[in-house]
């Protein structure tokens, strides 16, 4: 989700700088009642694109842990910072940032906790509904896991629809398209639909943005892999999970994977 926040990051930044391009030219402009005017319009700008623009980089700081795998240490730096937010969708980003850090932890009961208590605004915004669409996807996950798949299927639903409803910009609308087939991908396996989903992970892990999604991604490819018989490439995909997913749930469970035996090196090739 990091990257969600260098799409409007811009934004921030040429607020800043219309205001100060405003102060200069009030400052040195004769436009004798309308100087003050000018002038208290140029310092509201300035001040809002700073307070922003300080908001963004508190949730970049946070999200950096959280997009490399390190995902306790994340939390913690969520928890610290979030009494700080006074802006209520800043805050609502840092809730949805949370509950993905709690997916991947494998804790899908508070993931679905801390979702439910985001306060998502239900409004069509491009931003509000952007912040949307990320809790529909989280709720699809969490959802997913804990093997409710119809209700799973309804927040995908309800992804596409958002998705189909606003013009998101690229890169963003790219990421929440993707987003919404890795959803879909994953229901289809849990309800037992194989076909393509090699190809669609690889894809997936391909086009990821983080080391956190492509963990993710390369866990779900090692376990199609298996299920296909390539047991090479099947460990040697939990290799890379359990050796670049810190404290996630896919390199605990690729750990055990690879303990287990059953995806040992043989001089045949073979299973061991």
């Amino acid at each position: 989700m990091i990257g969600t926040f260098k799409d409007i990051f811009y934004g921030y930044i040429a607020a800043i700088a219309v205001g100060t391009f405003l102060t200069v030219v009030a400052l040195r402009s004769v436009l004798g009642n309308g100087l003050r005017l000018v002038i208290l319009i140029a310092i509201i700008l300035v001040a809002a694109g700073i307070a922003t623009w300080l908001t963004q980089r508190r949730i970049l700081a946070c999200n950096e842990p959280l997009e490399n795998c390190r995902l306790k240490e994340g939390i913690g730096k969520l928890e610290k910072t979030i009494g700080k937010i006074r802006d209520k969708n800043s805050l609502v980003m840092f809730r949805l940032n949370e509950a993905t850090a709690y997916n991947d932890l494998g804790d899908y009961d508070k993931a679905i906790e801390v979702l439910k208590n985001a306060g998502v605004p239900d409004t069509h915004s491009l931003r509000e509904m952007s912040l949307m669409a990320i809790y529909q996807y989280q709720m699809a996950l969490a959802l997913m896991e804990k093997g409710e798949l119809e209700e799973a299927e309804l927040h995908i639903t309800t992804l596409d629809y958002i998705l189909g409803d606003l013009k998101f910009r690229e890169p963003m609308l790219s990421r929440m398209i993707r987003n919404s087939k890795m959803a879909k991908q994953r229901l289809a396996v849990l309800t037992g639909d194989h076909d393509g989903a090699c190809e669609a992970y690889k894809e997936f892990e391909e086009s990821a943005e983080t080391l956190r999604v492509r963990v993710a991604c390369r866990y779900r490819l090692a376990k199609e892999y298996a299920f296909c018989g390539r047991t090479e490439d099947a460990r040697s995909s939990l290799e890379f999970v359990s050796n670049f997913g810190g404290d996630s749930v896919y390199a605990e469970r690729a750990r055990m994977d690879l303990a287990s035996g059953d995806y040992a090196e043989d001089v045949t090739g073979g299973k061991v």
